[in-house]
Order: structure tokens, then C-alpha cells, then sequence
């Protein structure tokens, strides 16, 4: 349980406006400035200068960032500096103080980017060709320090200095690419989750009505075929109750539609709360219910009753007022050979004759 609400803060502070964006902006900020500080020490001016206009591009970046602001300039930016960065400091000092390696660290920066923020039309396509072009890069780098010398000299007399910036070089481009990977599967896992949460609404939505909760229309035509598939050569193996509340356009016309809404879901709740388990409850439409029983016509018809009754006897109190309502139900069996149309309709037939005699009944 810890451990999951330890995930969602971590996803929720990166994947808010910026989030990760202002982390990335953050971390590369601080190690430009370890840079300044060491090029500086050494004496290499020009690096010393570069890395001062790095870190203000990635204030800048970061101050935008937090605000979700010019994302994509933010992703080109880094795509551009940390790929110039890694060559002039290897132009500088020699390719042996593992400069070249964050050009890998870039490659995988540019591939998250490539995919999650589409920087390219294409994105495997353009992520794969910019990889290609920094490999390149790196590879021109060594070639061209085989025949001239670094440009600047007293690099080598600093050892102290050379051998910090080997190891740091190594341990940036490895925790670079592994906090892409990290970012990567999270952010995998993110999007997978918020894809099973929304494929999940949209299943409550086609499955079930939004207002009563009970199973829709849809749904219940296909739990009837299920049934039907199952027993249409069994006589009476089961039963359909049609349910429509009684002057229902009454309550709508004199006390508004939140008041009907309100009578519609109190209706709904009795009828869930009465049938059994393996009974099924639905909305049909309008102010119609159709319950599918699993039993025959003689008990299907005593558990209308039962509904019946205790929609009359329940108290319906909207706001300051106290409705009455009534329900009339029709009840039909599944005979052999016969089809899911010709049930609905003569329960349908039924219920409408209890409407004509008076309303507040079972028809069975």
C-alpha cells in the first residue's frame, strides 16, 4: 500500500504541467554548473564562458518548465547543447576524459523525447536518424583527435582535475541513461494505467445507465440472447417482468425533472434490492424497467407482486414534498421454439393492459 501511494506522488509531481520537465531542466542546470566550476578552476575560459550561457538557457527553460510553458524549445534545446557541449569539450581537452560519452546519454534523451513529446512527425524514424548523427558525431570526434592535438594544453599538468572529469563524465552518462529508462517505464506504466482507467469508463458507460446505475438496454438484450442460446428448447426456464412507473409524465410536468430523476432512482434501488442475485435488473428506457428472471412465469409473477408492493409502500420524499408512486408490471415466460422479440412484446402487451385497468398491478 505504501509503496503504491509512493508511485502515485512520484507520478503526479512528474507527469503534473512540467513536471519532469523542470526535474530534467534541474539536474542538467546543476551539472553545468559542477562544469563552470572546474573549467574555471583549470583556467579554460571559453568553456568557463560557454557553460555560464548553457546554465541561464536552462534558468530560462526551467522557469518556463515549471510553468508548462515552450515544452518542445525546451526538448530541442537539450537535443542541440548536450551533443555541442560533449564536442567542444573533447575539442578542448581530448577525447580520453569520456566527454563523448554523454552523446549516448543524448541518444536516449532523444528518443524519450521522440516518443512522448512528439518533437518529430515521424518519431522512431527522426529518433533513430538523430542517434545516428550523434554516433556519427562521436566517431568524428576520435577520428579528429587522432591527427591534432586539444586545444587547450594545460589540461593534462591538472591531474586531479583529469581524473575527476573521467569518472564524473562516466557516472553522468550512466545515470543519464538510466534515469531515461526509469522515466521511460514509468511513464510507460502511467500511460498503460490511465488507458485500463478509461477503457474501464467507457465499459461502465456502454454497459450500464448512468442515472439508475442498472444494466442498459444493450445490456440486457444480450444477457437475453445468452439465455436464449442457452435454453431455447426449455419450456419456461425463464421469465421477463416489464415494469413502467405509473403517471410518470405527471411527476415530470408538476415537479421538474430532478424530481423525476429522483423517483427513477428510488424505483431502480427497490427493484435491485428485491430480486435475487442471479435475477437481472435493467433500465429498458424512459421510465420502463425489465427484469429477467431466472425461474418460471408462476414465481416470476410473485416476485412482481412483491416489487409492487414495495414501490407503493416506500416513502419518496423530494425536498419538502412527499410523492406517490405506483408501478404497473407485465409478466411473460420463455416458451420453446420461440424468440426473445415475442417475450419482450407480450410482456409488453400485459403491462399495457394493466394500464388500461386501472395501473398499480401485475398482469401475469
Amino acid at each position: 500500500m505504501a509503496n503504491n501511494q509512493n508511485t502515485q506522488k512520484i507520478e503526479q509531481f512528474l507527469f503534473r504541467r512540467g513536471g519532469k520537465y523542470t526535474v530534467i531542466a534541474g539536474s542538467i542546470c546543476i551539472i553545468h554548473l559542477i562544469y563552470l566550476f572546474f573549467f574555471y578552476k583549470i583556467g579554460l575560459l571559453a568553456m568557463s564562458i560557454y557553460n555560464i550561457f548553457c546554465i541561464s538557457g536552462y534558468f530560462f527553460f526551467l522557469a518556463e518548465a515549471y510553468k508548462g510553458n515552450r515544452i518542445k524549445d525546451f526538448s530541442y534545446y537539450i537535443l542541440f547543447e548536450i551533443p555541442l557541449h560533449s564536442i567542444l569539450c573533447t575539442i578542448f581537452v581530448g577525447y580520453e576524459y569520456n566527454f563523448m560519452l554523454l552523446l549516448i546519454t543524448a541518444i536516449s534523451i532523444v528518443f524519450y523525447f521522440g516518443l512522448f513529446l512528439d518533437c518529430f512527425k515521424r518519431p522512431i524514424f527522426f529518433s533513430s536518424i538523430v542517434a545516428i548523427i550523434y554516433y556519427i558525431l562521436l566517431i568524428g570526434c576520435k577520428h579528429y583527435l587522432s591527427f591534432h592535438t586539444p586545444l587547450y594544453t594545460g589540461f593534462k599538468n591538472a591531474n586531479s582535475y583529469s581524473d575527476f572529469f573521467g569518472y564524473f563524465n562516466l557516472s553522468v552518462a550512466i545515470i543519464g541513461i538510466t534515469f531515461f529508462d526509469i522515466l521511460l517505464a514509468i511513464e510507460y506504466g502511467y500511460i498503460k494505467n490511465k488507458l485500463v482507467s478509461e477503457n474501464s469508463k467507457l465499459d461502465n458507460y456502454a454497459t450500464y445507465d448512468p442515472l439508475t446505475n442498472l444494466l442498459n438496454r444493450r445490456s440486457a438484450d444480450e444477457k437475453l440472447n445468452q439465455l436464449f442460446d442457452a435454453h431455447y428448447h426449455d419450456e419456461d426456464a425463464f421469465s421477463v417482468i416489464m415494469c413502467d412507473i405509473d403517471k410518470f409524465k405527471l411527476v415530470n410536468d408538476t415537479y421538474g425533472h430532478d424530481a423525476g430523476d429522483y423517483v427513477l432512482k428510488e424505483v431502480a434501488w427497490i427493484l435491485k434490492d428485491t430480486v435475487r442475485d442471479e435475477d437481472i435488473v435493467s433500465r429498458w428506457g424512459g421510465e420502463e424497467f425489465l427484469i429477467i428472471v431466472n425461474n418460471n412465469k408462476a414465481n416470476a409473477a410473485i416476485l412482481a407482486e412483491r416489487i409492487r408492493a414495495q414501490v407503493e409502500a416506500h416513502t419518496y420524499k423530494y425536498q419538502n414534498l412527499e410523492l406517490r408512486v405506483t408501478i404497473t408490471l407485465g409478466v411473460s415466460s420463455f416458451h420453446a421454439n420461440s424468440d426473445i422479440n415475442s417475450l419482450i412484446k407480450s410482456a409488453d402487451q400485459k403491462l399495457y393492459r394493466g394500464k388500461e385497468n386501472g395501473r398499480n398491478q401485475v398482469v401475469a
